[in-house]
């Protein structure tokens, strides 16, 4: 694919997120309306003693509310897959490990793979940058001083559940890694590793791409 079709698909996507962004907010509107509706007429029905319209407009109210979760969780997961396509478009990586010589030698290790690549020396300068600009994966080392991996990943699987993340673990903590992979995490490469050994996983894990329960 050439640059121009590229961004002609980039366009194409930023236009269909806006307009599923704003189907979302009007489906989160009718929502509450519906739930404000609700109150109204439950007052209305015990003032008036008649439970069975009582009865109908639950009814009718649950139908309602089922109707649209079921909308807004399509909405939603359609807005997740053009946002993890437009991320991983821009390959952007963010590697965090309290460790300079590691950020330094993971860094110049994915260069050929022509990925822009951030650093951040902690937890919560990661949390910071994710919030700040759109990355398509973690590398996350687990055993840092203040907000620790775990934390961060914990937090990662509840904003940005597509994100891809890569635990950096040491030798000797791989239960620790397979517990990262129970909450999300997409693999793991054990402390120290090769230049190419992070390479070949990185390629791996971008073309396996979200896991399915995700999507």
């Amino acid at each position: 694919m050439d640059s121009n079709d590229q961004e002609t698909d980039v366009a194409r996507d930023r236009s269909q997120l806006n307009i599923l962004e704003q189907n979302r907010r009007s489906l989160l509107r009718k929502r509450a309306l519906a739930e404000k509706l609700r109150k109204h007429n439950v007052k209305a029905t015990q003032r008036s003693s008649e439970p069975e319209e009582m009865e109908k407009a639950e009814e009718r109210y649950t139908r309602e509310m089922a109707e649209t979760d079921a909308d807004l969780e399509r909405t939603e997961d359609k807005i997740r897959r053009i946002r993890f396509r437009m991320e991983k478009t821009a390959g952007r990586i963010l590697l965090v490990d309290d460790e300079k010589n590691i950020r330094l030698t993971v860094s110049r290790a994915l260069a050929p793979l022509e990925m822009p690549v951030e650093t951040a020396a902690d937890g919560e300068e990661a949390l910071r940058k994710l919030e700040e600009n759109g990355f398509s994966m973690l590398l996350l080392d687990l055993k840092m001083p203040g907000i620790d991996g775990m934390t961060v990943l914990e937090e990662v699987r509840r904003r940005w559940p597509n994100l891809l993340v890569v635990i950096l673990t040491a030798y000797g903590s791989i239960d620790i890694a397979v517990d990262a992979m129970k909450m999300g995490a997409a693999d793991f490469i054990q402390k120290p590793f090769s230049p190419q050994d992070i390479r070949d996983l990185v390629k791996t894990v971008f073309e396996r791409g979200p896991m399915e329960k995700e999507l």
